[in-house]
Protein backbone atom coordinates (compact mmCIF):
# COMPACT_ATOMS: atom_id res chain seq x y z
CA UNK A 1 0.00 0.00 0.00
CA UNK A 2 3.02 2.31 0.65
CA UNK A 3 4.40 4.36 -1.98
CA UNK A 4 1.44 4.78 -4.28
CA UNK A 5 1.61 7.64 -6.82
CA UNK A 6 -1.55 10.17 -6.79
CA UNK A 7 -2.45 8.78 -10.07
CA UNK A 8 -2.57 5.26 -8.34
CA UNK A 9 -4.97 6.08 -5.52
CA UNK A 10 -7.26 8.06 -7.94
CA UNK A 11 -7.29 4.76 -10.11
CA UNK A 12 -8.22 2.14 -7.16
CA UNK A 13 -10.42 5.13 -5.17
CA UNK A 14 -12.07 5.57 -8.52
CA UNK A 15 -13.22 1.85 -8.75
CA UNK A 16 -14.28 2.07 -5.44
CA UNK A 17 -16.82 5.03 -6.03
CA UNK A 18 -17.80 3.92 -8.86
CA UNK A 19 -18.50 -0.07 -7.16
CA UNK A 20 -16.87 -1.72 -10.75
CA UNK A 21 -18.19 -5.35 -11.12
CA UNK A 22 -15.32 -7.89 -10.03
CA UNK A 23 -13.87 -9.89 -13.05
CA UNK A 24 -15.38 -13.29 -11.43
CA UNK A 25 -19.08 -11.70 -12.58
CA UNK A 26 -19.42 -12.38 -16.10
CA UNK A 27 -22.38 -11.81 -18.36
CA UNK A 28 -22.67 -15.36 -18.27
CA UNK A 29 -22.63 -15.71 -14.49
CA UNK A 30 -24.90 -12.72 -14.25
CA UNK A 31 -27.45 -14.51 -16.57
CA UNK A 32 -27.45 -17.72 -14.53
CA UNK A 33 -27.85 -15.63 -10.96
CA UNK A 34 -31.24 -14.14 -12.42
CA UNK A 35 -32.45 -16.89 -14.11
CA UNK A 36 -31.80 -19.00 -10.19
CA UNK A 37 -33.22 -15.72 -8.17
CA UNK A 38 -36.27 -16.63 -6.93
CA UNK A 39 -34.78 -20.37 -5.67
CA UNK A 40 -31.61 -19.13 -4.61
CA UNK A 41 -34.07 -16.38 -2.58
CA UNK A 42 -36.38 -19.24 -1.69
CA UNK A 43 -33.47 -21.55 0.05
CA UNK A 44 -31.41 -18.71 1.53
CA UNK A 45 -30.54 -18.79 4.90
CA UNK A 46 -30.19 -15.30 6.32
CA UNK A 47 -28.62 -16.33 10.12
CA UNK A 48 -26.10 -18.56 8.37
CA UNK A 49 -25.14 -16.26 5.96
CA UNK A 50 -24.97 -13.33 8.26
CA UNK A 51 -22.72 -15.48 11.08
CA UNK A 52 -20.66 -16.72 8.18
CA UNK A 53 -19.52 -13.03 6.78
CA UNK A 54 -19.82 -11.17 10.47
CA UNK A 55 -17.47 -14.01 11.72
CA UNK A 56 -17.91 -13.88 16.15
CA UNK A 57 -21.18 -12.18 15.79
CA UNK A 58 -24.01 -13.69 17.76
CA UNK A 59 -27.78 -13.51 17.43
CA UNK A 60 -28.08 -11.79 21.10
CA UNK A 61 -25.46 -8.90 19.48
CA UNK A 62 -28.79 -7.60 16.65
CA UNK A 63 -31.57 -6.92 16.64
CA UNK A 64 -34.53 -7.29 13.70
CA UNK A 65 -36.73 -4.69 12.20
CA UNK A 66 -39.58 -6.35 11.56
CA UNK A 67 -41.04 -4.06 8.85
CA UNK A 68 -37.49 -4.35 6.63
CA UNK A 69 -36.73 -8.23 7.74
CA UNK A 70 -33.24 -6.69 8.48
CA UNK A 71 -31.13 -7.21 11.08
CA UNK A 72 -29.48 -4.17 12.87
CA UNK A 73 -26.05 -4.69 14.79
CA UNK A 74 -22.78 -3.08 15.60
CA UNK A 75 -19.65 -4.34 13.98
CA UNK A 76 -15.78 -3.82 12.93
CA UNK A 77 -15.89 -2.93 9.30
CA UNK A 78 -12.97 -4.77 8.69
CA UNK A 79 -15.28 -7.19 7.32
CA UNK A 80 -15.96 -4.81 4.38
CA UNK A 81 -12.55 -3.87 3.64
CA UNK A 82 -11.96 -8.27 3.40
CA UNK A 83 -15.05 -8.34 1.91
CA UNK A 84 -13.71 -5.85 -1.44
CA UNK A 85 -10.60 -7.62 -1.76
CA UNK A 86 -12.24 -10.75 -2.06
CA UNK A 87 -14.27 -9.22 -4.61
CA UNK A 88 -17.62 -9.72 -2.79
CA UNK A 89 -18.90 -6.41 -2.51
CA UNK A 90 -21.29 -5.64 -6.00
CA UNK A 91 -23.25 -3.00 -6.25
CA UNK A 92 -25.90 -4.09 -8.75
CA UNK A 93 -27.70 -2.02 -10.49
CA UNK A 94 -30.84 -3.38 -9.76
CA UNK A 95 -30.33 -2.13 -6.12
CA UNK A 96 -31.46 1.44 -6.92
CA UNK A 97 -28.81 3.03 -6.50
CA UNK A 98 -27.59 6.26 -8.11
CA UNK A 99 -24.17 6.14 -10.66
CA UNK A 100 -21.30 8.37 -8.85
CA UNK A 101 -18.17 8.92 -9.81
CA UNK A 102 -14.58 10.27 -9.13
CA UNK A 103 -14.68 13.74 -8.01
CA UNK A 104 -13.48 16.56 -5.33
CA UNK A 105 -16.61 16.26 -3.83
CA UNK A 106 -17.05 12.53 -3.40
CA UNK A 107 -12.97 12.46 -2.27
CA UNK A 108 -13.77 14.96 0.46
CA UNK A 109 -16.80 12.87 1.65
CA UNK A 110 -14.45 9.31 1.59
CA UNK A 111 -12.08 11.18 4.15
CA UNK A 112 -14.91 12.91 6.39
CA UNK A 113 -16.47 9.40 6.66
CA UNK A 114 -13.04 7.76 7.51
CA UNK A 115 -12.64 10.38 9.94
CA UNK A 116 -16.26 9.52 11.60
CA UNK A 117 -15.17 6.08 11.86
CA UNK A 118 -11.76 7.26 13.31
CA UNK A 119 -13.74 9.40 15.75
CA UNK A 120 -12.98 12.86 17.61
CA UNK A 121 -14.33 11.38 21.04
CA UNK A 122 -11.43 10.30 23.53
CA UNK A 123 -11.81 7.44 25.53
CA UNK A 124 -10.26 7.99 29.04
CA UNK A 125 -9.13 5.55 30.93
CA UNK A 126 -9.88 6.96 34.34
CA UNK A 127 -7.42 4.25 36.56
CA UNK A 128 -4.43 4.67 34.27
CA UNK A 129 -5.44 8.07 33.97
CA UNK A 130 -4.62 7.91 29.84
CA UNK A 131 -6.05 8.36 26.46
CA UNK A 132 -6.45 5.32 24.31
CA UNK A 133 -8.02 6.53 21.06
CA UNK A 134 -11.49 7.59 20.29
CA UNK A 135 -15.00 6.41 19.69
CA UNK A 136 -16.42 6.73 16.19
CA UNK A 137 -19.31 8.71 15.47
CA UNK A 138 -21.76 6.54 13.49
CA UNK A 139 -25.56 7.26 14.21
CA UNK A 140 -27.82 6.10 11.18
CA UNK A 141 -26.86 2.49 10.38
CA UNK A 142 -25.45 1.74 6.81
CA UNK A 143 -27.52 -0.89 4.79
CA UNK A 144 -26.45 -3.92 2.66
CA UNK A 145 -28.80 -5.88 0.63
CA UNK A 146 -27.35 -9.93 1.64
CA UNK A 147 -27.86 -12.11 -1.70
CA UNK A 148 -25.99 -15.58 -2.68
CA UNK A 149 -25.09 -16.31 -6.29
CA UNK A 150 -24.70 -19.55 -7.77
CA UNK A 151 -21.66 -20.24 -7.61
CA UNK A 152 -21.77 -20.22 -3.69
CA UNK A 153 -20.38 -16.92 -3.33
CA UNK A 154 -22.24 -14.55 -0.40
CA UNK A 155 -22.21 -10.93 -1.79
CA UNK A 156 -23.22 -7.84 0.26
CA UNK A 157 -25.26 -5.14 -2.26
CA UNK A 158 -24.77 -1.42 -1.00
CA UNK A 159 -28.55 0.28 -0.64
CA UNK A 160 -27.77 2.79 1.23
CA UNK A 161 -24.26 2.67 2.34
CA UNK A 162 -22.25 4.17 -0.34
CA UNK A 163 -20.84 7.08 0.68
CA UNK A 164 -19.84 5.81 4.20
CA UNK A 165 -18.47 2.69 2.55
CA UNK A 166 -16.14 4.76 0.19
CA UNK A 167 -14.30 6.04 3.57
CA UNK A 168 -14.46 2.70 5.35
CA UNK A 169 -12.50 0.75 2.67
CA UNK A 170 -10.65 3.56 1.46
CA UNK A 171 -8.46 4.54 4.07
CA UNK A 172 -7.14 1.21 5.15
CA UNK A 173 -6.03 0.54 1.48
CA UNK A 174 -4.51 4.10 2.11
CA UNK A 175 -6.04 5.74 -0.61
CA UNK A 176 -7.84 8.59 0.99
CA UNK A 177 -6.62 11.14 4.26
CA UNK A 178 -8.50 11.41 7.39
CA UNK A 179 -10.74 15.27 6.98
CA UNK A 180 -12.58 16.80 9.30
CA UNK A 181 -13.13 20.31 11.45
CA UNK A 182 -12.79 18.04 14.41
CA UNK A 183 -8.97 17.47 15.88
CA UNK A 184 -8.26 13.89 15.09
CA UNK A 185 -5.55 12.11 17.59
CA UNK A 186 -3.25 8.86 16.96
CA UNK A 187 -2.38 7.98 20.50
CA UNK A 188 0.30 5.68 21.84
CA UNK A 189 2.42 6.28 24.56
CA UNK A 190 5.63 5.81 22.65
CA UNK A 191 4.55 9.08 20.96
CA UNK A 192 5.97 12.29 22.37
CA UNK A 193 3.79 14.13 25.07
CA UNK A 194 1.70 17.34 24.00
CA UNK A 195 -0.64 19.43 26.28
CA UNK A 196 -4.26 19.02 25.86
CA UNK A 197 -5.86 21.97 26.97
CA UNK A 198 -9.63 20.11 27.48
CA UNK A 199 -7.76 18.09 30.40
CA UNK A 200 -5.02 19.98 31.45
CA UNK A 201 -2.85 17.54 31.00
CA UNK A 202 0.28 15.81 28.93
CA UNK A 203 -1.06 13.02 26.28
CA UNK A 204 1.16 11.06 24.55
CA UNK A 205 -0.81 11.41 20.81
CA UNK A 206 -0.18 12.97 17.43
CA UNK A 207 -2.51 14.76 15.42
CA UNK A 208 -3.58 13.09 11.88
CA UNK A 209 -6.09 15.04 10.21
CA UNK A 210 -4.84 15.61 6.56
CA UNK A 211 -2.76 12.54 6.42
CA UNK A 212 -2.72 8.55 4.75
CA UNK A 213 -2.53 5.55 7.06
CA UNK A 214 1.17 5.47 5.81
CA UNK A 215 1.58 9.01 6.70
CA UNK A 216 0.91 8.30 10.26
CA UNK A 217 3.39 5.42 10.45
CA UNK A 218 6.02 7.80 9.27
CA UNK A 219 5.42 10.41 11.23
CA UNK A 220 4.95 7.87 14.41
CA UNK A 221 8.43 7.15 13.10
CA UNK A 222 10.57 9.98 13.18
CA UNK A 223 8.98 10.41 16.98
CA UNK A 224 10.61 6.96 17.65
CA UNK A 225 6.95 5.27 18.14
CA UNK A 226 8.03 2.27 15.75
CA UNK A 227 4.16 0.81 14.88
CA UNK A 228 2.75 -0.98 11.26
CA UNK A 229 -0.30 0.06 9.59
CA UNK A 230 -2.39 -3.15 10.54
CA UNK A 231 -1.36 -1.69 14.27
CA UNK A 232 -2.81 1.22 13.45
CA UNK A 233 -6.17 0.43 12.26
CA UNK A 234 -6.76 -2.16 15.20
CA UNK A 235 -6.26 0.04 17.97
CA UNK A 236 -7.83 3.08 15.76
CA UNK A 237 -10.02 2.01 13.16
CA UNK A 238 -11.00 -1.48 13.63
CA UNK A 239 -11.87 -1.38 16.98
CA UNK A 240 -14.40 0.84 16.46
CA UNK A 241 -17.81 -0.40 15.83
CA UNK A 242 -19.83 0.49 12.50
CA UNK A 243 -23.85 0.55 12.46
CA UNK A 244 -24.80 -2.34 10.16
CA UNK A 245 -27.91 -2.78 8.55
CA UNK A 246 -28.40 -6.45 6.86
CA UNK A 247 -31.40 -6.96 3.90
CA UNK A 248 -32.14 -10.46 3.55
CA UNK A 249 -32.01 -10.92 0.08
CA UNK A 250 -34.25 -8.60 -1.44
CA UNK A 251 -35.65 -8.51 -5.08
CA UNK A 252 -35.13 -5.64 -7.37
CA UNK A 253 -38.67 -4.10 -6.82
CA UNK A 254 -38.23 -3.77 -2.72
CA UNK A 255 -34.58 -2.83 -3.27
CA UNK A 256 -35.66 -0.15 -4.95
CA UNK A 257 -38.10 0.68 -2.69
CA UNK A 258 -36.57 0.57 0.46
CA UNK A 259 -33.76 3.21 -1.43
CA UNK A 260 -36.64 5.26 -2.15
CA UNK A 261 -37.99 5.09 1.32
CA UNK A 262 -34.73 5.65 3.05
CA UNK A 263 -33.49 8.89 0.60
CA UNK A 264 -36.76 10.73 1.18
CA UNK A 265 -35.48 13.23 3.06
CA UNK A 266 -31.79 12.93 1.99
CA UNK A 267 -29.86 15.08 -0.21
CA UNK A 268 -30.37 13.06 -3.31
CA UNK A 269 -31.81 14.84 -6.67
CA UNK A 270 -34.93 14.38 -7.96
CA UNK A 271 -32.95 12.73 -10.92
CA UNK A 272 -31.23 10.37 -8.69
CA UNK A 273 -34.50 9.39 -6.63
CA UNK A 274 -35.90 9.06 -9.83
CA UNK A 275 -33.71 6.75 -11.15
CA UNK A 276 -35.07 4.08 -8.57
CA UNK A 277 -38.26 3.77 -9.64
CA UNK A 278 -39.48 -0.25 -10.36
CA UNK A 279 -41.76 0.30 -13.25
CA UNK A 280 -40.41 -2.18 -16.51
CA UNK A 281 -40.41 1.07 -18.48
CA UNK A 282 -37.72 2.70 -16.02
CA UNK A 283 -35.98 -0.65 -16.45
CA UNK A 284 -36.05 -0.29 -20.45
CA UNK A 285 -34.97 3.10 -20.39
CA UNK A 286 -31.98 2.37 -17.47
CA UNK A 287 -30.58 -0.11 -20.13
CA UNK A 288 -29.02 2.50 -22.63
CA UNK A 289 -29.47 5.46 -20.58
CA UNK A 290 -27.69 5.19 -17.07
CA UNK A 291 -24.43 4.48 -16.55
CA UNK A 292 -24.98 2.54 -13.66
CA UNK A 293 -26.21 -0.40 -15.90
CA UNK A 294 -24.11 0.42 -18.71
CA UNK A 295 -20.91 0.53 -16.70
CA UNK A 296 -22.08 -2.73 -15.10
CA UNK A 297 -20.46 -5.21 -18.00
CA UNK A 298 -22.14 -8.32 -16.67
CA UNK A 299 -25.42 -7.09 -17.76
CA UNK A 300 -24.13 -5.95 -21.16
CA UNK A 301 -25.98 -2.63 -21.24
CA UNK A 302 -24.75 -0.04 -23.51
CA UNK A 303 -25.83 3.71 -24.47
CA UNK A 304 -27.26 5.08 -26.81
CA UNK A 305 -24.79 6.86 -29.49
CA UNK A 306 -26.86 9.94 -28.86
CA UNK A 307 -26.06 9.83 -25.17
CA UNK A 308 -22.38 9.50 -26.16
CA UNK A 309 -21.87 12.96 -26.77
CA UNK A 310 -22.85 13.60 -23.24
CA UNK A 311 -19.81 14.35 -20.53
CA UNK A 312 -18.96 11.88 -18.05
CA UNK A 313 -20.70 14.64 -15.39
CA UNK A 314 -23.54 14.42 -17.49
CA UNK A 315 -24.01 11.14 -17.50
CA UNK A 316 -23.52 10.65 -13.88
CA UNK A 317 -25.73 13.19 -13.37
CA UNK A 318 -28.35 11.14 -15.59
CA UNK A 319 -28.63 13.46 -17.80
CA UNK A 320 -29.50 10.71 -20.41
CA UNK A 321 -32.17 9.12 -18.46
CA UNK A 322 -33.93 12.68 -18.36
CA UNK A 323 -33.50 13.48 -22.23
CA UNK A 324 -35.35 9.57 -22.37
CA UNK A 325 -38.08 10.74 -20.26
CA UNK A 326 -38.68 14.09 -21.94
CA UNK A 327 -38.91 12.67 -25.27
CA UNK A 328 -41.71 9.91 -24.02
CA UNK A 329 -43.38 12.94 -22.45
CA UNK A 330 -43.20 15.20 -25.67
CA UNK A 331 -44.47 12.01 -27.69
CA UNK A 332 -47.39 11.32 -25.16
CA UNK A 333 -48.13 14.95 -25.34
CA UNK A 334 -48.96 14.79 -28.85
CA UNK A 335 -45.78 15.89 -30.17
CA UNK A 336 -46.19 19.42 -28.59
CA UNK A 337 -43.94 21.88 -26.51
CA UNK A 338 -43.73 20.80 -23.25
CA UNK A 339 -41.91 21.76 -19.91
CA UNK A 340 -38.66 20.06 -19.48
CA UNK A 341 -37.46 20.30 -15.80
CA UNK A 342 -36.88 17.60 -13.82
CA UNK A 343 -39.94 18.26 -11.74
CA UNK A 344 -42.43 18.08 -14.35
CA UNK A 345 -41.11 14.92 -16.20
CA UNK A 346 -41.00 12.77 -13.17
CA UNK A 347 -44.73 14.48 -12.85
CA UNK A 348 -46.15 13.27 -15.93
CA UNK A 349 -44.35 9.65 -15.34
CA UNK A 350 -46.06 9.67 -11.73
CA UNK A 351 -49.65 11.14 -13.30
CA UNK A 352 -49.33 7.90 -16.10
CA UNK A 353 -47.90 5.75 -13.49
CA UNK A 354 -44.67 4.69 -15.54
CA UNK A 355 -47.07 4.81 -18.68
CA UNK A 356 -48.90 2.29 -17.34
CA UNK A 357 -50.94 2.44 -20.81
CA UNK A 358 -48.42 2.25 -23.22
CA UNK A 359 -45.62 0.13 -21.17
CA UNK A 360 -46.90 -2.81 -22.98
CA UNK A 361 -47.24 -1.57 -26.56
CA UNK A 362 -44.07 -1.99 -28.69
CA UNK A 363 -45.01 0.75 -30.96
CA UNK A 364 -44.17 3.56 -28.06
CA UNK A 365 -40.64 1.80 -26.93
CA UNK A 366 -39.89 1.81 -31.64
CA UNK A 367 -41.16 6.02 -31.18
CA UNK A 368 -38.93 6.56 -28.55
CA UNK A 369 -36.14 5.16 -29.94
CA UNK A 370 -36.45 5.84 -33.43
CA UNK A 371 -36.60 9.71 -31.81
CA UNK A 372 -33.50 8.64 -30.45
CA UNK A 373 -32.14 7.45 -33.54
CA UNK A 374 -33.64 10.50 -35.40
CA UNK A 375 -31.65 13.14 -33.29
CA UNK A 376 -28.56 11.02 -33.77
CA UNK A 377 -28.64 10.98 -37.32
CA UNK A 378 -28.70 14.98 -36.98
CA UNK A 379 -26.65 15.99 -33.96
CA UNK A 380 -24.09 13.38 -35.05
CA UNK A 381 -23.10 15.65 -37.94
CA UNK A 382 -21.90 18.55 -35.41
CA UNK A 383 -18.30 18.57 -34.61
CA UNK A 384 -19.49 19.62 -31.29
CA UNK A 385 -22.72 18.62 -30.07
CA UNK A 386 -25.11 20.00 -27.40
CA UNK A 387 -27.29 17.87 -26.24
CA UNK A 388 -29.61 21.07 -24.61
CA UNK A 389 -33.03 20.02 -23.84
CA UNK A 390 -34.59 22.72 -25.33
CA UNK A 391 -32.53 22.33 -28.51
CA UNK A 392 -33.95 18.73 -28.73
CA UNK A 393 -37.30 19.82 -28.63
CA UNK A 394 -37.03 22.46 -31.36
CA UNK A 395 -35.16 20.33 -33.27
CA UNK A 396 -38.31 17.70 -32.62
CA UNK A 397 -40.40 20.45 -33.13
CA UNK A 398 -39.02 21.61 -36.52
CA UNK A 399 -38.72 18.10 -38.02
CA UNK A 400 -42.80 18.01 -36.74
CA UNK A 401 -43.76 21.07 -39.02
CA UNK A 402 -41.99 20.07 -42.07
CA UNK A 403 -43.71 16.67 -42.00
CA UNK A 404 -46.99 18.35 -41.65
CA UNK A 405 -45.99 20.28 -44.79
CA UNK A 406 -44.53 17.37 -47.01
CA UNK A 407 -41.26 18.80 -46.23
CA UNK A 408 -37.86 16.55 -45.03
CA UNK A 409 -34.44 17.42 -44.05
CA UNK A 410 -32.29 16.26 -46.79
CA UNK A 411 -28.60 17.53 -45.87
CA UNK A 412 -28.50 17.08 -42.65
CA UNK A 413 -25.07 18.48 -42.54
CA UNK A 414 -25.94 21.72 -43.51
CA UNK A 415 -29.47 22.05 -41.51
CA UNK A 416 -27.86 21.19 -38.60
CA UNK A 417 -25.08 24.12 -39.25
CA UNK A 418 -27.17 26.48 -40.03
CA UNK A 419 -30.04 25.70 -37.46
CA UNK A 420 -27.59 25.10 -34.46
CA UNK A 421 -25.78 28.57 -35.32
CA UNK A 422 -28.92 30.68 -35.82
CA UNK A 423 -30.43 29.10 -32.64
CA UNK A 424 -27.39 29.97 -30.65
CA UNK A 425 -26.95 33.70 -32.48
CA UNK A 426 -30.57 34.53 -31.76
CA UNK A 427 -30.82 34.21 -28.21
CA UNK A 428 -28.51 36.97 -27.60
CA UNK A 429 -27.87 40.33 -28.90
CA UNK A 430 -24.74 42.43 -28.03
CA UNK A 431 -24.91 40.51 -25.14
CA UNK A 432 -28.12 41.14 -24.22
CA UNK A 433 -31.07 38.48 -24.04
CA UNK A 434 -33.39 38.64 -26.64
CA UNK A 435 -37.17 37.57 -26.37
CA UNK A 436 -36.26 34.39 -27.96
CA UNK A 437 -33.92 34.04 -25.90
CA UNK A 438 -35.76 34.37 -22.74
CA UNK A 439 -38.33 31.54 -24.49
CA UNK A 440 -35.65 29.13 -24.96
CA UNK A 441 -33.84 29.26 -21.74
CA UNK A 442 -37.12 29.10 -20.26
CA UNK A 443 -38.44 25.60 -19.46
CA UNK A 444 -42.07 26.05 -19.43
CA UNK A 445 -44.51 24.79 -22.45
CA UNK A 446 -45.79 28.14 -22.87
CA UNK A 447 -42.50 30.14 -23.25
CA UNK A 448 -41.46 26.93 -25.47
CA UNK A 449 -44.44 27.59 -28.26
CA UNK A 450 -43.44 31.40 -28.60
CA UNK A 451 -40.28 30.21 -29.43
CA UNK A 452 -41.33 27.28 -31.74
CA UNK A 453 -43.90 30.09 -33.13
CA UNK A 454 -40.78 33.02 -34.09
CA UNK A 455 -38.78 29.83 -35.20
CA UNK A 456 -41.30 29.02 -37.98
CA UNK A 457 -41.58 32.81 -39.12
CA UNK A 458 -37.72 33.43 -39.23
CA UNK A 459 -35.53 30.54 -39.37
CA UNK A 460 -38.08 28.15 -41.85
CA UNK A 461 -39.78 31.71 -42.99
CA UNK A 462 -43.30 29.50 -43.32
CA UNK A 463 -41.75 27.36 -46.08
CA UNK A 464 -42.71 30.30 -48.41
CA UNK A 465 -38.76 30.56 -49.65
CA UNK A 466 -37.76 27.30 -51.17
CA UNK A 467 -34.17 28.97 -52.22
CA UNK A 468 -34.01 29.65 -48.50
CA UNK A 469 -34.78 26.17 -47.77
CA UNK A 470 -32.79 24.74 -49.96
CA UNK A 471 -29.57 26.89 -48.43
CA UNK A 472 -30.41 25.29 -44.92
CA UNK A 473 -30.57 21.63 -46.14
CA UNK A 474 -34.85 21.15 -46.47
CA UNK A 475 -36.36 19.84 -49.49
CA UNK A 476 -40.02 18.34 -50.49
CA UNK A 477 -40.88 14.94 -50.40
CA UNK A 478 -41.21 13.34 -53.88
CA UNK A 479 -43.31 10.73 -54.78
CA UNK A 480 -40.93 9.67 -57.60
CA UNK A 481 -38.29 8.55 -54.85
CA UNK A 482 -39.15 7.44 -51.60
CA UNK A 483 -36.94 7.55 -48.93
CA UNK A 484 -38.04 5.45 -45.77
CA UNK A 485 -38.23 1.76 -46.31
CA UNK A 486 -41.49 0.02 -44.83
CA UNK A 487 -41.26 -2.97 -41.39
CA UNK A 488 -41.32 -5.67 -44.02
CA UNK A 489 -38.42 -4.82 -46.51
CA UNK A 490 -36.45 -4.82 -43.10
CA UNK A 491 -37.84 -7.60 -41.70
CA UNK A 492 -36.84 -9.40 -44.69
CA UNK A 493 -33.49 -7.75 -45.05
CA UNK A 494 -32.41 -8.87 -41.49
CA UNK A 495 -33.87 -12.47 -42.09
CA UNK A 496 -31.85 -13.10 -45.24
CA UNK A 497 -28.27 -12.02 -43.23
CA UNK A 498 -29.68 -14.44 -40.20
CA UNK A 499 -29.98 -11.78 -37.90
CA UNK A 500 -26.54 -10.15 -38.52
CA UNK A 501 -25.61 -6.92 -38.40
CA UNK A 502 -23.39 -5.82 -40.67
CA UNK A 503 -20.30 -6.48 -38.55
CA UNK A 504 -21.11 -9.59 -38.65
CA UNK A 505 -22.26 -9.51 -34.42
CA UNK A 506 -25.85 -10.72 -33.69
CA UNK A 507 -28.59 -8.29 -33.70
CA UNK A 508 -30.08 -7.71 -30.27
CA UNK A 509 -31.05 -4.27 -31.14
CA UNK A 510 -34.27 -3.20 -33.56
CA UNK A 511 -32.79 -2.84 -36.84
CA UNK A 512 -33.34 0.06 -38.81
CA UNK A 513 -33.22 0.54 -43.15
CA UNK A 514 -30.08 1.62 -43.73
CA UNK A 515 -29.08 2.77 -47.40
CA UNK A 516 -26.44 0.50 -49.40
CA UNK A 517 -26.41 3.82 -51.59
CA UNK A 518 -27.44 6.87 -49.23
CA UNK A 519 -30.73 8.85 -50.00
CA UNK A 520 -28.43 11.68 -50.30
CA UNK A 521 -26.56 10.39 -53.40
CA UNK A 522 -29.40 8.94 -55.51
CA UNK A 523 -31.66 12.27 -55.27
CA UNK A 524 -28.75 13.73 -57.30
CA UNK A 525 -28.34 10.46 -59.84
CA UNK A 526 -30.28 10.32 -62.68
CA UNK A 527 -32.00 7.41 -63.58
CA UNK A 528 -29.14 5.73 -66.09
CA UNK A 529 -26.84 6.54 -63.44
CA UNK A 530 -29.48 4.70 -60.41
CA UNK A 531 -29.17 2.02 -62.82
CA UNK A 532 -25.21 1.70 -62.91
CA UNK A 533 -24.56 2.50 -59.07
CA UNK A 534 -26.72 -0.43 -58.57
CA UNK A 535 -24.59 -2.70 -60.68
CA UNK A 536 -21.47 -1.39 -59.15
CA UNK A 537 -22.71 -2.40 -55.96
CA UNK A 538 -24.14 -6.17 -56.93
CA UNK A 539 -27.42 -5.43 -56.08
CA UNK A 540 -29.26 -5.67 -59.39
CA UNK A 541 -28.87 -4.56 -63.03
CA UNK A 542 -31.82 -1.90 -62.43
CA UNK A 543 -32.48 0.56 -59.55
CA UNK A 544 -35.12 -1.19 -56.98
CA UNK A 545 -36.06 1.32 -53.95
CA UNK A 546 -36.44 -2.23 -51.82
CA UNK A 547 -33.32 -3.71 -52.87
CA UNK A 548 -31.21 -0.54 -52.06
CA UNK A 549 -31.86 -1.31 -47.94
CA UNK A 550 -29.64 -3.23 -45.69
CA UNK A 551 -30.97 -3.88 -42.28
CA UNK A 552 -28.38 -2.97 -39.57
CA UNK A 553 -27.88 -1.09 -36.05
CA UNK A 554 -28.77 2.64 -35.88
CA UNK A 555 -25.33 2.78 -34.89
CA UNK A 556 -24.24 1.42 -38.20
CA UNK A 557 -26.51 3.21 -40.26
CA UNK A 558 -25.67 7.05 -38.50
CA UNK A 559 -21.55 6.19 -38.41
CA UNK A 560 -21.97 5.31 -41.98
CA UNK A 561 -23.86 8.25 -43.15
CA UNK A 562 -24.08 9.21 -46.95
CA UNK A 563 -21.15 6.76 -47.49
CA UNK A 564 -22.00 3.69 -49.62
CA UNK A 565 -21.84 0.60 -47.77
CA UNK A 566 -18.96 -0.87 -49.85
CA UNK A 567 -17.09 2.59 -48.93
CA UNK A 568 -18.07 1.81 -44.71
CA UNK A 569 -16.94 -2.06 -45.08
CA UNK A 570 -13.92 -1.37 -46.12
CA UNK A 571 -13.12 1.05 -42.78
CA UNK A 572 -15.80 -0.19 -40.34
CA UNK A 573 -13.04 -1.14 -38.09
CA UNK A 574 -11.20 2.02 -38.07
CA UNK A 575 -11.78 4.69 -35.52
CA UNK A 576 -14.42 6.70 -35.39
CA UNK A 577 -11.66 10.10 -36.56
CA UNK A 578 -10.69 7.56 -39.96
CA UNK A 579 -14.91 7.30 -40.80
CA UNK A 580 -15.83 10.70 -40.02
CA UNK A 581 -12.62 12.17 -42.73
CA UNK A 582 -14.23 9.37 -45.52
CA UNK A 583 -17.70 10.57 -44.42
CA UNK A 584 -16.83 14.53 -45.03
CA UNK A 585 -14.91 13.67 -48.22
CA UNK A 586 -18.34 12.08 -49.43
CA UNK A 587 -20.48 14.56 -48.47
CA UNK A 588 -18.56 16.88 -49.97
CA UNK A 589 -18.19 15.22 -53.29
CA UNK A 590 -21.94 14.44 -53.55
CA UNK A 591 -23.35 17.39 -52.85
CA UNK A 592 -21.30 19.26 -55.62
CA UNK A 593 -23.74 17.25 -57.68
CA UNK A 594 -26.99 18.83 -59.02
CA UNK A 595 -30.18 17.58 -57.13
CA UNK A 596 -32.18 15.64 -60.15
CA UNK A 597 -35.63 15.18 -58.14
CA UNK A 598 -36.82 16.43 -55.10
CA UNK A 599 -36.03 14.45 -51.80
Amino acid sequence: MQNMTQQQRKKELSKLIEMKPPEWLTSEVYEEYNKKREHLQSTFEPKKSLTSIFTGLESSEWSKNLTWNSRNFQFSPKVLVNMWSKDNIVSDPTSGQDPKTYSKVNLKRASNHAARQWGWTPVFNSEEKSHTKSHSQWIEYGTFNMIKYPNGRTILEPCNVEHRLWGLIAFPLDLITLEYREDLWYYNDELEPVYDSKTNMMVNRMKVNGMYLSDIVANAEKQGCHVTQEEILETHFYANKFNFSILPFYDKEKCEGYFREVNESASKTDAQMFHSYSEPMMSWAKRFSSPKCVNFTPMGASYHPLYEFLSDSDLVKLEGLMITFMIANFIDEGCEAITHTDKNIISHYNKTSGYQNKSKDPKFYSQIKGTLDFLYSLFSKLESPNLSRQLIQHTLLVNKYLKQNNRLIYDEVQFMKKFTKWFSDEQTVKGDLTEFGRWVRGSGAAYGREAERYIKTTFLKELRDDNHLQEIGIVSFSNGLKRIFTEEVIKDSIAEHSNKDIDGSEMYVKPVGGHVISHFELIRMTDEERNQAFKEEGIGDKFDFDKNCRAMSAYHNNRMGVLRLSQYMKIINESDLVVSEARKLAYDRIKSKVITMAA
